[in-house]
């Protein structure tokens, strides 16, 4: 355990499994929150740890590595900068939109994928929830352990899977795939599922993406993209998107692709939202955090 964290973290960890309070997922994330976010989450990413077999049964085990490059490109420590990057944007910026903190706060993940921002925002809350229209990225949060979190929605949704409103919603790196119709349904979706006054967080790619892909350091392949005519629409439009298999040797998935969308489509279409906040990472510069309000 000393080569995974530093001192204060094996000694935190160390105390926490003497003492053998943590019976529940809730009770082993309140165990680790006074670490602070970043350490919390440094050892959420690291479980099952063998030295504390009683608080690696209740807190979730890591997704393994292949399957979070194949999910979202990254593993270990750079994944985790990232992810903690948005989660402090997030935090701060419903803080100045509502005057309030995320803590013990109704939360939602739309497409949580595998859970890896389940984990980070129950830093803040034990009431953290997930949905996702893929059956198997529901399978791998399932397997970490967050069963009861996590229902399934449609592609193309109407409406969640939820009876009680949420305070704050989320969706990372989603919106960056949507065809325009899921975009639209996805945002009028979320509305439903959200207080008034509940803060959501989104983020976009913005036009420079095109521009990466023709360097060809994105996942997708510059010679087979017309990324010229993708920046076109961007700058007409507002909205570019290359569906999934659209020149790959795969079927097309009408729905699911590459996706820059502007502010200004952004603030047409998102019925029921008012924008209120803008933000970025310099740990991830093709995605643009966008903070919404309900209203």
């Amino acid at each position: 355990m000393q080569n995974i964290f530093d001192e204060h973290v094996v000694e935190h960890l160390i105390g926490v499994e003497a003492r053998g309070a943590c019976l529940t997922m809730e009770t082993g994330f309140e165990a680790l929150r006074s670490l602070g976010l970043e350490d919390f989450a440094d050892v959420l990413w690291n479980m099952p740890v063998a030295e504390t077999p009683n608080l690696s049964a209740v807190l979730p085990k890591m997704t393994s590595d292949d399957v979070t490059i194949t999910w979202t490109g990254a593993a270990g420590h750079r994944l985790l900068q990232q992810s903690v990057s948005f989660v402090r944007s997030c935090s701060e910026n419903y803080t100045t939109i509502t005057g309030q903190s995320l803590q013990d706060k109704r939360i939602l993940d739309f497409g949580c994928g595998y859970g890896r921002f389940l984990r980070l925002f129950s830093f803040y809350s034990n009431d953290v929830q997930g949905v996702d229209a893929w059956e198997l990225s529901l399978g791998h949060s399932r397997e970490a352990g967050f069963g009861d979190r996590v229902r399934k929605s449609d592609a193309v949704p109407c409406s969640l899977p939820f009876d009680e409103p949420f305070d704050f919603l989320f969706s990372f790196s989603v919106f960056t795939h949507l065809s325009e119709a899921s975009t639209v349904a996805s945002l009028a979706a979320l509305r439903t599922a959200a207080k008034k006054g509940a803060v959501l967080a989104i983020t976009i790619r913005p036009i420079e993406f095109w521009t990466v892909v023709n360097e060809g350091i994105t996942h997708l392949d510059a010679s087979k993209i017309d990324t010229r005519r993708l920046i076109e629409y961007h700058k007409n439009v507002g909205f570019a998107y290359h569906v999934q298999g659209a020149t790959e040797e795969s079927l097309p998935n009408e729905h699911y692709g590459d996706t820059s969308l502007t502010l200004d489509w952004l603030t047409k279409n998102a019925l029921g939202w008012q924008l209120e906040r803008l933000d970025r990472s310099l740990n991830d510069r093709q995605q643009r955090y966008v903070f919404l309000r309900a209203v």
